[in-house]
This record gives structure tokens, C-alpha cells and sequence, in this order.
């Protein structure tokens, strides 16, 4: 999902001047927010995979999970109002 807002995002690049709208800008602002957040999300699951293999080792690692399972809980939301604010936002439509 992240690569193809990603590609939709650098593909209004390079249109952003030929269609002066300022619609369409934030469109394209949308879009990296949501890029943002899927980024984020990504990195944080990574992140949980390993910590949760370092739990039996360092019990330290408890605390990562918990904190990371509650910013993906929350990045959930965030992401599911970028999307509807997205929609909301048609440009094409």
C-alpha cells in the first residue's frame, strides 16, 4: 500500500505544475502524510518482530513491545482518518 501511494505521490510531481490547483497540492500533501504513516507503521512492525525474539533474553524488550503495540494501535486510527480525509478530498472527481 505504501509503494503505490508513493508512486501516485511522485507521479502528481511531476504533474503539480501543469495543473496549478491548489486541490490538487493538497491532494499531494495527503498523500505524503499517509505515505508518512504507512512508512512509520512499517517500521515499527519490523521493529516489534524483533524485540518480541529478544523478550526471553532481555526483559527490557517487554517494555519496546508494549510501547510499539500501543503507537501501532494508535497509528491504526491515524492512518484510517488520513484515508478517509484523503477521500474526502477527491481531485479527480
Amino acid at each position: 500500500m505504501r509503494k503505490r501511494v508513493k508512486k501516485l505521490r511522485y507521479a502528481l510531481q511531476f504533474t503539480i505544475d501543469l495543473l496549478p490547483d491548489q486541490k490538487l497540492k493538497t491532494y499531494q500533501k495527503e498523500l505524503t502524510v499517509i505515505q508518512n504513516l504507512l512508512g512509520e507503521m512499517n517500521d515499527l512492525t519490523t521493529a516489534l518482530s524483533k524485540f518480541t525474539a529478544l523478550k526471553d533474553l532481555q526483559p527490557e524488550a517487554w517494555f519496546a513491545c508494549g510501547w510499539i503495540s500501543n503507537r501501532l494501535t494508535n497509528l491504526e486510527q491515524e492512518t484510517a482518518d488520513a484515508f478517509e480525509k484523503f477521500e474526502t478530498n477527491r481531485y479527480w472527481h
